[in-house]
């Protein structure tokens, strides 16, 4: 029946977008308990490259500057800007460089990419990009990024979302 009104389209993924950001916060705050709001920015013993220049960047600025050095192939710059507790867990700018290229690739050089800001809670971003391939195949990714004190906003996570509905 949606399928009458004009917008129905645009409702139901306004409507998807939401249940899957509230969802991504009640399994983070489930997995990490009621002290999460921290939890994920706790450094690791990893060293970080980031300029002071670019410490004070946008969460949307952190996206795109990590966009660009994968464009370029600067896989430690573009490892850079991932948190110290994904740095932890991949433990090399190469493993990340793999990981990009064999489940990510469209993310490097995309033909378009839109940046929107869904909400913030404290030190922690969702934010949803829409990326069209060259190969004119659209991707939904949500990001997680998290506030630190000495090294400004990182990414904290990347979570693929259905493109089903984008299709006309």
């Amino acid at each position: 029946m949606l399928t009458r009104y004009p917008y129905a389209r645009l409702a139901t993924l306004a409507l998807n977008t939401l249940v899957f950001v509230v969802s991504l916060f009640v399994v983070q705050v489930l997995a990490l308990g009621p002290q999460s709001s921290g939890a994920l920015a706790q450094p690791v013993n990893t060293p970080t490259q980031i300029e002071p220049a670019q410490r004070g960047l946008a969460p949307e600025a952190v996206i795109e500057a990590q966009l660009a050095a994968m464009a370029t192939a600067n896989w430690q710059q573009a490892f850079d800007y991932a948190a110290p507790a994904v740095q932890g867990k991949l433990g090399s700018s190469q493993a990340f460089a793999t990981m990009v290229e064999t489940g990510f690739a469209y993310m490097i050089a995309p033909a378009h990419t839109q940046l929107t800001r869904l909400g913030q809670h404290k030190s922690d971003v969702l934010i949803e990009a829409i990326f069209i391939a060259r190969s004119r195949s659209v991707h939904r990714v949500l990001y997680h990024l998290v506030q630190d004190a000495e090294t400004g906003w990182r990414i904290a996570g990347v979570f693929v979302g259905r493109t089903d509905e984008l299709a006309t």
